[in-house]
Order: C-alpha cells, then sequence, then structure tokens
C-alpha cells in the first residue's frame, strides 16, 4: 500500500531547527511505514505553523489557498496517488474540528485511511475500504477530533494567559506600534523622529483635518517610516499606548474602539508620547465625525460638526443650492434648515461679545467652573468607587484561600491581577485633570479669535487656513451650537 507522512506544527516557533518536533513526527512515520511494508509513495508533507483557523464554509478549500501542503495532500488523494496517510494524531491536519473532518470526508471518499501513532487503528485492504462504513475508524476518528479541539482551547487558554500577563506587568502584548520601538527589556522605546509624527497626527486630526488628507501630508515631514494607508493613521489615533496605558483587545475588527470596560489594561512602563488629553480630544473628534460608505472629506466651514439639531439631536449638514446664479448655503437636518452666512455671524457676535466682557460673559465662564468642577469630581468618584471594589475584591480572595477554598497558585495569579489593577487606578487618581481647556485658557482663546470684530471675522472664515484654525480652537473649547425653531443657543465646553 502506498503511504505518506504528515507533520505539522500549530506555530512557526515550534518549527525552528531547535525544536526536534517536526524531524521526530517524520522519523516515527517513516519507522511506521518500513515496519509495516508499506511504499513511502511521496516525500513528507510539513506544516510548519498553521496559520489560522478555518471555519467558514469549505474549510478545506481556504486551507488549501493558503497552504500548498493541504493542496498537495487533496490531489494525492484525488489522483488515486496514496492509500494512507501517516500522521502523529489526527490534530497535526489541522487546528479546528471542522477543518479535520472535511479532511477525513475527503479523503474516505477517495479511499484514502488515516494511520494516527497517538491513536492507531486497523488499516483495511484498500478495495475492503472502499465498500465498507468502518465504524471503528468513524468513532476514533471523532475521539481524536475531540482532543484537536481540546488542545485547540488549551492554547487559546494559554495564550490569552501569557498576553494579559504581559499586559499587566506593563509590556506591550506583541511589537510596540510606529512611534516606539522593543528595548533589550522588552519595554517600547520612544524613537523620536516617529514620535514627531505621532505628536503631527493628533495635532492635525483634533485641527479638523481628514485621516486622508494626514496621510498625505507625512510624506513631506518624515525622514524615515511613516504610515502609508488611512488606516494606519486610525490606528495610530485609536491606540492608548501613546499615552502610556498597556492595553490589548480594545479595539474591533474595524478599529473602533470598544467600551472601556471590555479593555484588558495595565499601567505600561514606557513613556508616553501624547498627553491623556490630547488623545481624549482625538477620539471626542473622531465620534463628531460622519461615518459610511460615502463619507465626504471634512469641509472648510469653521462651524461644521459643532451645529447640532435640538429637535433631533442630529448634526447638521452643510447643503448648497444655486438660484440666479449664486449659491445659498444651509446647516440642514431632517427637522430644521438655518442659513450658514447668518449662523456664523450669531456665532462671530457671541464670541466677540464674551470675549469683551459682555453680561453674558460671567454666566459662561460660570458655567464652565460649574462643568470643570462637576466633571472631575464624577470622574474622582468613580476611580475611588473602582479602587474600593478592588481592594474588596483581593480580601475576598485573600479569605477564600486562608479557608482552604483555593489554591495557593490561584490566590497568587488574583493577588498580582488585583494589585496592579489598584496601581493603575491609583496612578489615574494621582494624575487626574479636567478635561478640556481652564477658564485663562478659554478667555484667552476667545480674545485672540475676536480681535478683527464680528463682521470682520465672519468674513475671515471664507480663507481655508483661517477656517481650519478657527474649527481648531473651537473644538479644543467645545463649543456646541444647539438650533431650535432657527434660534442659536452655543455654549462652551459642552463635551
Amino acid at each position: 500500500m502506498r503511504a505518506i507522512v504528515w507533520a505539522a506544527v500549530s506555530s512557526k516557533p515550534q518549527a525552528e531547527e531547535s525544536k526536534a518536533s517536526l524531524p521526530q513526527q517524520i522519523a516515527d512515520g517513516r519507522s511506521v511505514i518500513e515496519r509495516n511494508d508499506w511504499l513511502e509513495a511521496h516525500p513528507p508533507l510539513v506544516v510548519d505553523g498553521h496559520t489560522r483557523s478555518y471555519t467558514g464554509i469549505s474549510p478545506l478549500l481556504d486551507a488549501c489557498v493558503d497552504m500548498p501542503q493541504y493542496a498537495t495532500l487533496v490531489e494525492l488523494a484525488r489522483s488515486d496517488s496514496i492509500d494512507i496517510v501517516v500522521c502523529r494524531s489526527r490534530d497535526r491536519l489541522g487546528r479546528t474540528d471542522v477543518l479535520v473532518s472535511e479532511i477525513e470526508g475527503y479523503l474516505r471518499t477517495h479511499g484514502c485511511q488515516i494511520y494516527s501513532l497517538d491513536m492507531p487503528s486497523r488499516i483495511q485492504d484498500p478495495e475492503e475500504f472502499r465498500s465498507s462504513r468502518d465504524k471503528a475508524g468513524l468513532w476514533t476518528a471523532a475521539i481524536e477530533r475531540a482532543k484537536a479541539e481540546d488542545e485547540v482551547a488549551t492554547l487559546k487558554s494559554r495564550y490569552e494567559f501569557g498576553m494579559k500577563g504581559r499586559i499587566r506587568s506593563g509590556l506591550h502584548p506583541n511589537t510596540p506600534p510606529f512611534g516606539y520601538r522593543k528595548g533589550a527589556d522588552g519595554v517600547g522605546q520612544i524613537v523620536e523622529e516617529e514620535a514627531r509624527l505621532v505628536r503631527l497626527v493628533f495635532d492635525w486630526y483634533i485641527a479638523g483635518l481628514p485621516v486622508r488628507t494626514i496621510r498625505d501630508r507625512l510624506p513631506s515631514y518624515a525622514n524615515g517610516r511613516y504610515p502609508r494607508s488611512d488606516d494606519g493613521v486610525t490606528m495610530i489615533l485609536s491606540n492608548p499606548y501613546y499615552t502610556g496605558l498597556a492595553a490589548w483587545r480594545f479595539r474591533d475588527d474595524k478599529h473602533n474602539l470598544k467600551p472601556r470596560d471590555q479593555w484588558i489594561t495595565g499601567e505600561g512602563l514606557h513613556e508616553a508620547i501624547i498627553e491623556h488629553a490630547v488623545w481624549q480630544r482625538a477620539q471626542r473628534e473622531r465620534a463628531s465625525r460622519p461615518t459610511g460608505p460615502h463619507r465626504e472629506a471634512y469641509s472648510i466651514y469653521p462651524l461644521s460638526g459643532l451645529v447640532v439639531c435640538g429637535q433631533c439631536a442630529r448634526n447638521m449638514q452643510v447643503r448648497s443650492t444655486t438660484a440666479k446664479g449664486r449659491v445659498y448655503r444651509y446647516y440642514v437636518c431632517r427637522c430644521q434648515t438655518v442659513r450658514l452666512r447668518d449662523l456664523e455671524y450669531l456665532v462671530a457676535e457671541w464670541i466677540c461679545s464674551v470675549a469683551e466682557g459682555a453680561e453674558e460673559a460671567e454666566d459662561v465662564f460660570a458655567e464652565l467652573r460649574q462643568r470643570e468642577q462637576q466633571g472631575r469630581h464624577d470622574r474622582r468618584g468613580a476611580l475611588e468607587a473602582s479602587l474600593s471594589r478592588t481592594t474588596v475584591a483581593l480580601e475576598r480572595w485573600q479569605e477564600d484561600y486562608e479557608l482552604g477554598l483555593i489554591e495557593r497558585a490561584e490566590f497568587y495569579e488574583h493577588r498580582i491581577r488585583l494589585g496592579q489593577e489598584a496601581e493603575g487606578i491609583a496612578g489615574e487618581l494621582e494624575r487626574l485633570q479636567p478635561e478640556g481647556p481652564t477658564e485663562d485658557e478659554a478667555r484667552d482663546a476667545l480674545e485672540r479669535l475676536s480681535l478683527p470684530g464680528p463682521e470682520e471675522l465672519a468674513a475671515s472664515w471664507r480663507d481655508r487656513d483661517v477656517a481650519l484654525a478657527t474649527k481648531a480652537e473651537l473644538r479644543r473649547l467645545g463649543v456646541r451650537i444647539t438650533i431650535r425653531n432657527r434660534t442659536a443657543e452655543i455654549e462652551l465646553f459642552s463635551a
């Protein structure tokens, strides 16, 4: 009978020359072939690391596309060139039960049997095998597939445990992102030239530039590596590692941030490139921008993204119409419409009146102070409550250990985890600062904007650079314009 040896390992590191797994699998397989007087009909097929789990409509087809070894095995079985596949165990054929099951079904259909070294079964004559149901072989295959699934689950659990351990010790789980290099101790070290580009990315984005424009600008400012795609820029903007935080699983498949309570985090040992407040402003900017397949780049209008309908709470968009050769622009939503020029003049007038100390100015800044203090108080209260829960949880694990309800290793694992969480929360409490500008910063910014006067200020926004600079300043101040019955209500630091 014609046989072939199949050897495989789960990951690339297991296939290194210093490892004996693959050569041992090949040697053991050939020994079985020689002992049974089978003919080795083809050189061994060696998979030096399964790249991923195949769970699609046709896992075997996906595997054949990814790895030529599967395609060769399929072709040998289809062309009736082999009768037996010798492997250490059936879990070497794939990482998932669905893939192993499909491979077995394909081989069985073409009269090819599987001989597992870990769970050997009787090999039938090829002619008898084609006409038999081989119930014993089916049961053996089912048991080994279950074993393969269990091994995959175990490997996944070990991987997650290792990643969480690195995060809790303050290290990046894999390779640090653009702007850093991994040091000899595993801690990310800042590459200053790349860090400069990271800071520019955040500054430009907060100033209102779209991701595509930032991507196109970067080559002119770079002296080495730089993000070359929109996704590269987006991943920089959404990575909390730049704030000094070690985090894992904080993004979904579309690079969107998950809810904060779903992150796995630890206090990073690396130096931050971006201040936490800057990163938070970038996240608020991302949340405020429109999304969808037909998203347009940001316009030159300084109030775009700041105007909200008071009836439906949607962002109002700029739309234009042409009549008698003139272009008229409006902020519109499903509920109402307001002329763009009129709204810009109202906002310019409000900026100038507040900066000059009009009667409503004190009310504006009093509200700013109140929100600033309330935001700081709410955040501090949440952190203190979280620290208290962590402390209580640690005490309960200590009590269970002293009562003999859990093993020492389990207790130490929880103690390390909760201790690091408590240190991280305590660090946040120490660094806690109110988000957004202070009252003095807000006054200075409004005074700078108001220098030309209302009419001149509104007119200056026709210049693209002035409009972008104004937009960046208004966003930093957290200005929000709510339209109710065509009346504008302007708030400061509404974020």
